[in-house]
């Protein structure tokens, strides 16, 4: 499925609402227009300045309207608000992932009072401050897949129910598995994770993040899971980059993904636990990284092969800035060699590009 474009620029003071527990894909104008416009925590400010009000589920922007007039729900200090649609805007169907929740903000109500800026106005130096500031992202640097494949661990065991509403899909039902218990291990036979229900075939995640997927080590650790006893295994590839092409037997999951499933499963604001927070920041650190990573894509052959010197100075971690640099050379290496097998032979365009 093709991924939705990026939301447009937005002059206005904009106000979005995530509304994950509202929504579904069956709802009609009428239950989006309701689930966006009532009731949140509004304060004066966003009242008297907010234009547009968007309604976020997935990621995805479902609603746009432009805001005439508030009213006070029955709870003290939520508010409603009486709009219309909003199609001048073009946001409907547009994927919000570059407007990662502003540091702090752990509630559904998310003010862009300024408006919302270009896509071209976060460039890495900006998601890095923003990365910097992340206590969970300065956990990671340095561990990188096993900081995410042990707190992915630890979220499958402390909070259950929740993340049975992000993994559990991904596997096949499986009343004759072997598993008695609902478990997870880390590291068998070098697997990054492997997800056990009690009624469902295994789950297995290989982890990337930095590193792009191989697929003579993806078919090795097929090799290794048809061995097993009982069900069989699926397999997920969890990755901030798709494989060049699909391969057999494993099904890929974006870490963008994972936050947009995350995101779905959290309550909204219901449950300000220590345990619920943190996933709910981890998820907005992924969706950080995501756009980080996003930078070293090649868009075109009219670019420069190298990332921007001054704009990875602001990454603290050389770690990270070293990693960078590497996702970008394999980036560049990739394009070089799609080109090469394209013309096969024959007379390439004048080198004129910067790659």
């Amino acid at each position: 499925m093709q991924a939705p474009d990026s939301i447009p620029a937005v002059a206005e003071p904009t106000v979005i609402y995530v509304i994950n527990r509202e929504w579904s894909p069956e709802a009609n104008a009428r239950a989006t227009y309701d689930a966006t416009r009532m009731y949140w925590r509004v304060g004066a400010d966003t009242r008297q300045r907010a234009v547009y009000a968007l309604g976020v589920a997935g990621g995805v922007v479902r609603g746009a309207y432009r805001i005439q007039s508030w009213h006070s729900g029955d709870e003290e200090g939520r508010w409603g608000f009486d709009g219309v649609p909003a199609p001048e805007l073009g946001a409907v169907g547009t994927s919000v992932e570059r407007l990662a929740p502003p540091r702090g903000a752990a509630n559904p109500v998310r003010r862009y009072l300024d408006g919302i800026p270009t896509s071209d106005e976060k460039p890495v130096k900006a998601i890095a401050r923003e990365l910097n500031v992340e206590p969970l992202a300065r956990i990671m640097y340095g561990q990188r897949e096993l900081f995410h494949s042990n707190f992915l661990a630890w979220f499958f065991d402390a909070l259950p129910k929740l993340a049975d509403a992000v993994f559990r899909d991904l596997t096949t039902d499986d009343a004759t598995s072997l598993t008695t218990v609902r478990r997870v291990e880390r590291e068998r036979e070098n697997l990054d994770l492997v997800l056990h229900w009690p009624d469902a075939a295994p789950l297995v995640i290989e982890n990337k993040v930095f590193s792009l997927p191989e697929r003579v080590q993806l078919d090795e650790y097929r090799g290794k899971t048809a061995r097993w006893k009982g069900s069989p295994a699926q397999h997920i590839l969890l990755s901030m980059s798709p494989p060049h092409e699909p391969v057999e037997g494993w099904t890929y999951l974006s870490y963008q993904e994972l936050a947009e499933r995350i995101d779905l499963a959290l309550p909204d604001n219901d449950d300000s636990s220590y345990e619920v927070e943190t996933v709910r920041r981890y998820s907005r650190v992924v969706r950080l990284l995501s756009a980080l990573l996003d930078t070293t894509v090649v868009h075109s052959m009219e670019e420069s092969a190298w990332l921007d010197s001054s704009q990875l100075a602001e990454i603290d971690s050389t770690q990270t800035r070293t990693a960078l640099r590497k996702l970008r050379a394999r980036r560049v290496q990739a394009v070089i060699a799609a080109e090469g097998r394209r013309w096969d032979g024959r007379s390439p365009p004048s080198a004129t590009a910067s790659l």
